[in-house]
Parts: C-alpha cells; sequence; structure tokens
C-alpha cells in the first residue's frame, strides 16, 4: 500500500494521466497520492492536473529543496483537496545557448546522420553531412568549417586517416587545425588514446548524451580562445558492457536524447526502419561471401545505428556479432542472422506501437 506515487507524464503505452485516472478508480488505491512530473509544462496544465487527482506537479528538472518541499506537502494533504491545496513546483528551463557555427558531421549510417543533425539543431547549427573520410576531405577543401565530428569506422576512408590528411600542411583543405571531435561506438579502453594519436583534439561516445555534447559545443565555438585546449582526460566513458534482459525499446533513453522533440524522434523513428533492413541485407550479403571482416564492420554499424534509438536488445545482438568477426569466427554471426531479423521486427513493432 504505497502511500505517494510519483509519475511521469511521458511514458509509453499510456501517459502520465492516463495511469494516475487509472489509479483513481481502484478503490484499493484511492487514498495513494499522486505527483505528476514532467519535462514539457504548459500553461493550463496545473488545472487539468488537479482535476485527475493529482495532489503535485512538479517540472523537471527538479531541485532536491524543491522536490523534498513538495514531498513534505503531499504527505500532509488531507483526502478532501481544492486547487489551490495543489502543489506545483515550476522549473523554467534554461535557454540553449545558440552557435554560429558551421560544423561537418562525417558518418556513413542514415540513423546516426538523422540523430547528429537533429541534436545539432536545437543549437541552432545546420550541419552538413559526409559519408565518409574521401568526402569530408573534399567539403573541407572547399569550405572553412569550424568543428568536425568524425566517425572512426567508415568504406573508403576511416576517420584515423582522414584526420591525418587534415593535419597534413601538403593536404588542400582550408584549415589543418580545425577542431576534430570523434564520435564513435567503440569505447574500449585505448580507443581515447587512438584517436587523439591520430590528430584528433576531443572524444564523444555514441549514442551521444545532449549533455556532453553540449559541453563538446561550449568547448571548442567558445569565442574566448582560453577554454580551448588539449581534452580534458577525466572524461567519462561509457564503456559497453554485456547486460541481461535488455529492453527491445527504450523510449524514455531515446526521448531524452533527443530533447524531448516528438517531431524529430518520430522522424529518427522513421529513418531507423526503413534504413535497418538495408544494413541488416547488408550484413547478410558479408556473410554470404564469407567476408568475416565486413560483416564485423556492418555489425558494427547496426550495434550504432540501434543504440541511439533505444534498441538496446538488437544493439546488443549486433555487438555479440561484431565481437564474433573480430576474432573471425564467422559460424557464430551466421547463426545470429535469424535472430537479428527476428529482433528486428519485434523492434519495429513495438516501436510503432509506442511512438503512435
Amino acid at each position: 500500500p504505497y502511500t505517494m506515487v510519483m509519475i511521469d507524464m511521458q511514458l509509453p503505452g499510456m501517459d502520465g494521466i492516463e495511469l494516475g485516472d487509472v489509479i483513481r478508480c481502484d478503490q484499493q488505491l484511492s487514498a495513494t497520492r499522486l505527483v505528476l512530473l514532467t519535462s514539457q509544462g504548459q500553461r493550463g496544465d496545473a488545472r487539468r492536473v488537479h482535476e485527475h487527482g493529482f495532489a503535485a506537479y512538479l517540472t523537471k528538472p527538479i531541485h532536491q529543496s524543491e522536490l523534498y518541499s513538495a514531498l513534505l506537502q503531499v504527505a500532509g494533504i488531507q483526502e478532501e483537496k481544492s486547487y489551490d491545496d495543489l502543489i506545483t513546483c515550476y522549473t523554467v528551463p534554461k535557454q540553449l545557448p545558440n552557435f554560429q557555427a558551421q560544423v561537418l558531421v562525417v558518418d556513413d549510417n542514415r540513423t546516426n546522420q538523422a540523430v547528429a543533425r537533429g541534436m545539432l539543431a536545437k543549437y541552432g547549427i545546420e550541419a552538413d553531412i559526409a559519408n565518409n573520410g574521401q568526402e569530408a576531405l573534399e567539403q573541407l577543401t572547399k569550405i572553412a568549417y569550424d568543428l568536425v565530428f568524425m566517425d572512426c569506422q567508415m568504406p573508403i576512408m576511416d576517420g584515423y586517416q582522414a584526420t591525418q590528411h587534415i593535419r597534413d600542411s601538403l593536404s588542400t583543405v582550408q584549415n589543418h587545425s580545425i577542431p576534430i571531435i570523434a564520435m564513435t561506438a567503440n569505447v574500449m579502453q585505448g580507443d581515447r588514446e587512438k584517436c587523439i594519436a591520430s590528430g584528433m583534439d576531443d572524444f564523444i561516445s555514441k549514442p551521444v548524451d545532449p549533455g556532453k555534447l553540449r559541453k563538446i559545443l561550449e568547448k571548442w565555438l567558445a569565442n574566448d580562445e582560453s577554454n580551448q585546449g588539449q581534452p580534458d582526460s577525466r572524461q567519462d566513458l561509457n564503456v559497453n558492457t554485456e547486460e541481461i534482459d535488455v529492453p527491445v525499446f527504450d523510449y524514455a533513453a531515446m526521448s531524452e536524447r533527443l530533447m524531448n522533440d516528438q517531431e524529430l524522434i518520430q522522424l529518427i523513428a522513421d529513418t531507423y526502419l526503413s534504413d535497418m533492413p538495408v544494413q541488416i541485407e547488408q550484413l547478410k550479403t558479408s556473410v554470404q561471401n564469407e567476408d568475416v571482416e565486413q560483416a564485423a564492420a556492418q555489425a558494427h554499424k547496426i550495434k550504432g545505428a540501434s543504440s541511439n534509438v533505444g534498441a538496446m536488445a538488437l544493439s546488443a545482438l549486433a555487438f555479440k556479432m561484431e565481437q564474433a568477426g573480430k576474432a573471425g569466427d564467422m559460424d557464430s554471426i551466421s547463426q545470429n542472422v535469424t535472430a537479428l531479423e527476428q529482433c528486428f521486427e519485434q523492434l519495429k513493432s513495438t516501436m510503432e506501437e509506442t511512438l503512435s
């Protein structure tokens, strides 16, 4: 018999207010006090929340002192309460900084490209795209960009090779010292050092965390040159580890990454769901050709795109196949292809149902 339930507004399948209605309609739970949490508060929400039986309405991010005060008040509310008793705590969201910059995103994956462009657009940055290192060099010869986000594993020319060409004083790029930020899902021990050794300036792991992206932009696009320098060696690296019972679709993670922008979430989901069958077919072709190196690279690509959209079970399976490929174990990859296709079909159904 819980005394109080704190419910997020944005939940897959049933939103917070709908869940509150179900709880209030159950006589055994009628005494439970409800607190609604939301990151997208709008005018008029407080009255609507009260009409659905909530005792408090808090907007995120919530400060510790405000939460403590709200919980004390909610615990003391009598059953009969008026609109004036509704506890509210509004946090005015901080305006995101707007950067006047030209940014190049170098990545060969459509889903990753769309996620990067969508996240950068939140900061007023309309990014250009290059599909591999060779295209990046061509773009950097034509345009004096302010910053490059560089994927490491790409066909034709990878990120390490492209960076070495950019730093070469004899190459034709306009700015040999342009800040280059490594963007990779390979966050194993030593990967950061490999990126820095190739000439990159900093490192951000995929899937990209919005808070870390903002820090990168503020660090390398700041007007004050004193803020620039060597990368902070204390930056956290989220090393992937094998997990048990990972979710098929982590909507909350995807929504947070895309800053709760529903239109952007739908756009990225549509891009991913249309592109992934193509990626899986390319993996199957590599298996049929018995090209274990290409199969591992393709599994890596599937893993990265999947983690970006919260497709955690598919990402975990692709990671397992990538590791098998690196070990030269083509049999293991081949044995998991059908499971990968089935996992994608389950994911597609779950994503479409959740986002509808």
